[in-house]
């Protein structure tokens, strides 16, 4: 009783380390319901391990997890070990959390198959806006909410192109391809046929959007991607392929994971987990 106690207060206080941190009410309940689980039983750990030791081994007992459903879980131990860190429950960016990302498949995709991709966008619905907004998850390693969350004021501009875009609470700059500032004026020059909204002096309007003139979700993005894929004869592979593709492009140029986890936004141990695995998939080539 006292030990479902001690859990029950863990996942309280970690809920509120969570808001404290900015995350929203939604990431919240689902991060605090992962990590509920783990004190559950629903993830093998050796019993009567301490929690530090215990998250350091952890593995997902049902071999059937959806790849989205584990990389949330995977996101929720991240930053519940944040948590445990801040908690001084465990020293700072050890190598604790290696083994349980390396399910995850870090498969960037080639020029050669983001070309092939992009030939199937063609003739579908809003079909620039598609080929824009992939390309310019290639080009940042973007994903989900910062794509999405992008207007037209965060992109710099140069003799009217667009030559990187700001994002990130740092606000950092990304570069873009020449092939990606084509795929954007293309989307530009078609808003006219799709929207209302002038998204070139409302700051407040996302710069990508869908049929009914408002902002994309990440799980309609998703859907979107996998219907293009399924019209090539390319392997399977995850809108994620996207934003490896951006990482393996910074490793082929040298950077290490220090500098990938600032570009990518993300913290050093994923940043590591992904140089590693990008990297042996080089040398194994």
């Amino acid at each position: 009783m006292a030990q479902m106690q001690q859990s029950h207060d863990m996942v309280c206080d970690f809920r509120k380390y969570l808001e404290d941190k900015s995350h929203s009410p939604h990431t919240v309940r689902a991060y605090a319901a992962d990590i509920r689980g783990l004190f559950n039983g629903q993830y093998s750990a050796p019993s009567g391990d301490p929690i530090p030791n215990l998250v350091g081994r952890l593995v997902a007992t049902k071999p059937t997890i959806k790849d989205s459903t584990y990389r949330r879980k995977s996101s929720a131990l991240y930053a519940f070990f944040g948590f445990l860190s801040d908690r001084g429950h465990v020293a700072s960016e050890p190598r604790i959390l290696t083994a349980y990302a390396s399910r995850s498949r870090c498969l960037a995709i080639s020029d050669d198959d983001f070309n092939s991709l992009v030939k199937a966008i063609d003739g579908s619905h809003l079909a620039s806006r598609d080929k824009a907004m992939f390309s310019l998850m290639r080009d940042t390693g973007l994903v989900g909410e910062d794509v999405l969350g992008i207007t037209y004021k965060d992109f710099i501009l140069s003799e009217a192109r667009k030559e990187a875009v700001m994002t990130g609470d740092n606000r950092r700059a990304l570069g873009l391809t020449n092939q990606t500032a084509d795929f954007l004026r293309e989307y530009e020059d078609s808003w006219f046929e799709y929207f209302d909204v002038d998204l070139k002096t409302d700051e407040r309007e996302p710069y990508f959007r869908n049929k009914f003139d408002e902002g994309l979700s990440p799980r309609s993005v998703a859907r979107s991607f996998s219907k293009y894929l399924s019209r090539t004869n390319l392997p399977e592979m995850k809108l994620m392929s996207l934003r490896y593709a951006f990482a393996k492009h910074m490793i082929d140029q040298g950077f290490r994971p220090q500098e990938l986890a600032f570009k990518m936004g993300i913290t050093i141990p994923q940043a590591r987990h992904i140089w590693e695995t990008l990297s042996k998939q080089k040398n194994d080539v």
